[in-house]
């Protein structure tokens, strides 16, 4: 089922300037694990949580595309450096976790697929999965020039905090607007971090 227009904004406000800690691919389960460490307040008065991180879980992979390259994000004749899918983890790691921005993820009309669709570094597809959802994430390299392009088709999601704990996506979207509101008012909780300008898809 197609994620809902909504749902995928809200998601977006929640994942915006989360650092990208990791993605593996599960090929026997045919699903993905996307890790970040999040921008989130719980309601009320209470700090931020000691420990932000969350798994993003996608079922049913339909595709996997990436772009690797040695060079600023928007340069379009760069050459992709080929990995594999085992891979992914340590391309993703090799960034540091860097923040990705841009508030929007999920079925976005991002144009940057087009850009390298016929020179990919990692294209992988799956008959029986769905391509009825993509999300669309990137890294930057934070010294040197090096970018990361990711793509993933899927049909449904779950998120897990740090512990292991199902989070509802209401519950999730909702502890990142408290945390985005709480920066507009000038709350101090939100002290201390760094929010991306300039790059791709920032805002």
């Amino acid at each position: 089922m197609k994620i809902p227009d909504n749902i995928a904004a809200e998601f977006g406000v929640a994942l915006n300037e989360a650092s990208f800690l990791g993605a593996e691919y599960d090929a026997r389960r045919n699903i993905v694990g996307l890790t970040f460490s999040v921008l989130t307040l719980p309601d009320g008065d209470s700090p931020e949580p000691a420990d932000a991180r969350r798994q993003i879980i996608l079922t049913n992979i339909g595709r996997i595309a990436a772009a690797l390259r040695e060079a600023f994000w928007n340069d379009t004749t760069a050459k992709t450096i080929p990995f594999s899918v085992s891979e992914l983890l340590d391309v993703v790691q090799s960034f540091g976790g860097q923040p990705v921005y841009g508030w929007q993820f999920i079925n976005n009309d991002d144009k940057t697929l087009d850009q390298w669709n016929r020179r990919l570094s990692l294209d992988i597809k799956v008959e029986s999965g769905s391509q009825e959802n993509r999300i669309m994430l990137f890294q930057e390299g934070s010294t040197v020039s090096r970018h990361l392009d990711l793509w993933i088709w899927f049909e449904g999601m779950f998120i897990r905090d740090a512990a292991g704990n199902t989070i509802e996506m209401a519950d999730f979207a909702a502890g990142g607007r408290r945390w985005w509101d709480a920066l507009h008012a000038g709350d101090s909780r939100t002290n201390g971090h760094g929010i991306a300008t300039g790059g791709k898809n920032s805002e």
